[in-house]
C-alpha cells in the first residue's frame, strides 16, 4: 500500500488534484453553475479518475460506494490496506 500510496499522490500532485484526494480542497459555496463550482466538479472528476486508474480491478469493490468522492476513496483504502501492507 505505501509505494502505491506514494506513487498516486505524485500522480495527484502532477494533475493538481491532490488538495482535492486529501480532502484540503473543499467545494466552493455556490450553484452548480458557478464557475467556482464547476472547475472543483472537473478536479474533483479527475482525481477520481486517477485514483480509479491506479488501482487493480480486484480492488474496485473497496471504493464503490464512493463514485464521486475521492477523499472517501482515499480513506477507504486506506483504512483496507495500511495495516494489511498491500
Amino acid at each position: 500500500y505505501d509505494d502505491w500510496e506514494f506513487k498516486t499522490q505524485a500522480e495527484c500532485r502532477r494533475r493538481g488534484v491532490l488538495g482535492v484526494v486529501l480532502g484540503q480542497d473543499l467545494r466552493p459555496l455556490g450553484s452548480e453553475n458557478s464557475k467556482a463550482v464547476k472547475a472543483w466538479i472537473a478536479k474533483r472528476d479527475v482525481a477520481t479518475a486517477t485514483i480509479i486508474g491506479r488501482l487493480d480491478p480486484s480492488q474496485f469493490a473497496h471504493i464503490r460506494d464512493f463514485e464521486e468522492d475521492p477523499v472517501g476513496m482515499w480513506e477507504r483504502l486506506k483504512e483496507t490496506h495500511q495495516s494489511s501492507g498491500l
